[in-house]
């Protein structure tokens, strides 16, 4: 385990570049499905409803994430009785850097520093995009 933190920096060329598009589509369709956002002392919950193609998609977006985001605490729950998923992403900086995103505060300028895409200014374009869509998709959600 490395003692060094890692920066608050998404690198998306971590991902292989044949599934960075998937990884950004199912990242939206998850935060679409959001049924409810929980604050946790160092992140946010997101509830989901329990339907087979919602864990398989979260299974897919930790593993991709992971590899971009590595300053993320993942975590990932089933409530019993058929009940909820729950996506948790946690970590030191990690709920000020997401209530930004969440509430809406975050200008576009600021969002582009928070990924590097290398040389894929149109992947970069497409990601600060998705995020700033988040709070309006968790509005309409009632979330």
């Amino acid at each position: 385990m490395s003692t060094q933190e890692p920066s608050l920096v998404c690198n998306y060329s971590a991902i292989p570049a044949q599934n960075r598009q998937e990884h950004i589509t199912n990242a939206t369709q998850i935060f679409q499905a959001v049924e409810k956002v929980t604050e946790l002392p160092t992140g946010y919950g997101f509830q989901l409803p329990n339907q087979d193609h919602y864990f398989m998609d979260l299974v897919a977006f930790i593993n991709h994430e992971r590899l971009c985001c590595p300053f993320y605490h993942f975590k990932l729950e089933i409530e019993p009785n058929n009940g909820a998923l729950w996506l948790s992403l946690e970590g030191d900086g990690v709920k000020e850097m997401l209530k930004t995103v969440l509430d809406g505060s975050l200008k576009a300028e600021v969002l582009e520093q928070l990924f590097e895409t290398g040389a894929d200014t149109a992947l970069k374009t497409k990601l600060v995009g998705a995020m700033l869509n988040v709070p309006q998709v968790l509005k309409e959600e009632g979330v």
